[in-house]
């Protein structure tokens, strides 16, 4: 499933956006999985009109959880979460993120990490294998809008 989203704050710049939308994208992947714990997560790029997050869920969600996954996702955004790199990643039980994993490293290449780090202790609320870009902190994330969910089989 894809749940598609649209930022509706002011448009800045394209990067700024970019950014913004890209780590929308991971706070909404944190917010699936702290509801929905057996999610297998895709990818998350963000978009012209916003972001989305290739799932798959362990049994089917409807229009309805959207309400309860922008519930989850404005309460991450208020802890302050700060976006870093982060090391030594297990990506156990995300079958789909080992498999791009792995073909990061058969070209040749170093995947990076990236977490939503809890201010108040340092500790990682959620880590995904990504390139970027992002904004710093999760904070700077105001307005979205969760608006469909399309089922891709």
């Amino acid at each position: 499933a894809v749940v598609s989203t649209q930022s509706t704050g002011i448009r800045r710049k394209m990067k700024v956006n970019k950014e913004l939308n890209h780590t929308a994208a991971h706070i909404l992947a944190a917010a699936v999985l702290k509801i929905f714990p057996d999610t297998k997560l895709g990818i998350g790029p963000s978009t012209e009109e916003g972001f989305y997050y290739d799932f798959k869920f362990s049994k089917p969600i409807s229009n309805d959880d959207l309400k309860l996954i922008e519930k989850q996702m404005k309460k991450i955004i208020s802890s302050g979460c700060k976006v870093e790199i982060v090391e030594n990643i297990s990506l156990n039980n995300q079958d789909f993120k080992q498999e791009m994993e792995k073909d990061i490293i058969k070209k040749g290449e170093k995947p990076t990490f990236y977490g939503l780090i809890n201010p108040s202790n340092g500790n990682s609320i959620f880590t995904d294998l990504c390139a970027g870009p992002h904004v710093k902190s999760v904070s700077k994330v105001k307005h979205f809008k969760l608006l469909s969910i399309t089922g891709a089989y």
